[in-house]
């Protein structure tokens, strides 16, 4: 098997994402945002006999269930699909590493420091009461409902083993988490009038 192109799916089956691969590129996380699923039993894969085979037919998933960014369909995927390269990594010239290396020497502003809380205090004032422009309610909503997607990965055994190793934690500043028990409010379940009614 030389190139394959593999699909990601969800729990309900529906794909999350299409990519074009070799080797074990499609069980791979590495440089993305969007990750494999846990379970390998929701990798679907296909295998073609050249990469332009590959690339064509990712092309044509792309385009068949829709990109999620673009509102045409389901996928996370952030281009139309076709345009990948083999080898994982490209050749960088050594003239733009040593422009890179210029530009970037000496910028050591705030490297390893933080704010103080009074710091932090002043800046939570500051931002209080101030109103966020549409688009950025809009990303707000979309990076929400992508950390919900990604969150759906993780099995519930998963899930309970890092919530009980959250309770553990104990904050930079020294004191001890309270236990999200202790905290939760409780759920009520029903309409306003009924709850305002008890």
């Amino acid at each position: 098997m030389e190139f394959y192109t593999y699909l990601w799916l969800r729990y309900d089956g529906i794909p999350y994402y299409v990519g074009k691969g070799r080797g074990n590129r499609a069980y791979d996380n590495g440089g993305r945002m969007v990750h494999a699923p846990v379970d390998k039993e929701r990798i679907l894969i296909q295998e073609f006999p050249s990469e332009e085979a590959a690339l064509a037919a990712e092309k044509f998933l792309v385009a068949y269930y829709g990109r999620l960014d673009i509102g045409t369909g389901c996928l996370r995927n952030r281009t139309d699909g076709g345009d990948g390269v083999s080898g994982g990594h490209w050749k960088l010239s050594e003239e733009w590493c040593r422009k890179q290396g210029e530009r970037k020497k000496g910028n050591q502003v705030r490297l390893g420091s933080h704010h103080s809380l009074e710091t932090r205090e002043k800046m939570r004032q500051a931002k209080l009461g101030k109103a966020k422009s549409m688009t950025a309610c809009a990303n707000m909503r979309r990076a929400h409902r992508e950390k919900r997607e990604y969150s759906k990965i993780f099995t519930l055994e998963v899930r309970q083993r890092m919530s009980e190793a959250a309770k553990k934690r104990v904050l930079r500043d020294g004191m001890a988490c309270l236990i999200a028990r202790s905290i939760r409010v409780p759920r009520y379940v029903g309409t306003k009038e009924s709850y305002h009614a008890q």
